[in-house]
């Protein structure tokens, strides 16, 4: 299940880890407005890191097969854009908020100006608020309790806004039955790493009694009744 997160603080525009590439692609109007035409083999074999000045410049190339008008919104003498060098300014190099001492370059395709310098000066690690969690509609996401779990244990699993998520994880496994154990197996965590012992206790000892010889559920009700005494 593919998940979307919005940070205290955070434009969703300005969100941007090491990962991002399709996430970030997917966010470019020219990507929508395609309606799936332009991909990542548009430009290039994603399999392979491009180097070349001349790699770049290839890349314009896609730009301005579809952006013919693209003369009239720069100034012929904008050397960038004589040399068509459009990634240059359109796709930029950033600094990730996740792994921040490297920099990488943004696959939203956006409209800009962007001050370049300032998008990869050095930052501190942050680890901001959540305040929102969503599932990205991608493939058939569900919807109600079970997007509700879905959505609790992904902030669960960050380690973020663990209480909030706590409680609606216990709410949407009252209504949703899952086949497998991992939600269960999240809230016992959860409960215990919250100091509830006895509610981690009775969650794990309920995924044993349902005969699943589940190793995380014991490590559970092990820690649980050491750290009751």
């Amino acid at each position: 299940m593919h998940v979307d997160i919005v940070e205290q603080g955070v434009n969703r525009e300005d969100r941007f880890e090491i990962n991002h590439h399709g996430y970030r692609f997917s966010q470019s109007r020219c990507y929508r407005e395609s309606k799936g035409e332009l991909a990542c083999i548009s430009c290039h074999d994603p399999h392979v890191k491009p180097e070349s000045t001349a790699f770049r410049l290839s890349v314009g190339k896609v730009c301005t097969g579809c952006h013919e008008d693209a003369a009239d919104a720069h100034a012929p003498e904008t050397d960038l854009f004589r040399r068509g060098a459009c990634v240059t300014c359109h796709m930029p190099r950033r600094r990730t908020s996740d792994v921040i001492h490297v920099t990488m370059t943004d696959h939203r395709i956006a409209r800009g100006p962007f001050d370049l310098d300032a998008l990869i000066q050095p930052m501190e690690k942050n680890n901001l608020v959540i305040t929102a969690v969503g599932l990205l509609e991608l493939g058939d996401p569900p919807e109600g309790s079970e997007a509700d779990a879905y959505r609790a244990i992904a902030a669960l699993r960050s380690g973020r806004n663990m209480e909030a998520a706590q409680g609606e994880l216990e709410r949407a496994l009252q209504d949703v039955q899952f086949p497998g154990n991992g939600p269960y197996v999240d809230l016992a965590t959860s409960q215990f790493n919250a100091g509830q012992y006895r509610a981690s206790e009775t969650t794990a000892r309920r995924i044993i009694a349902g005969g699943e010889n589940l190793r995380p559920a014991y490590t559970v009700l092990g820690t649980s009744l050491l750290a009751q005494g």
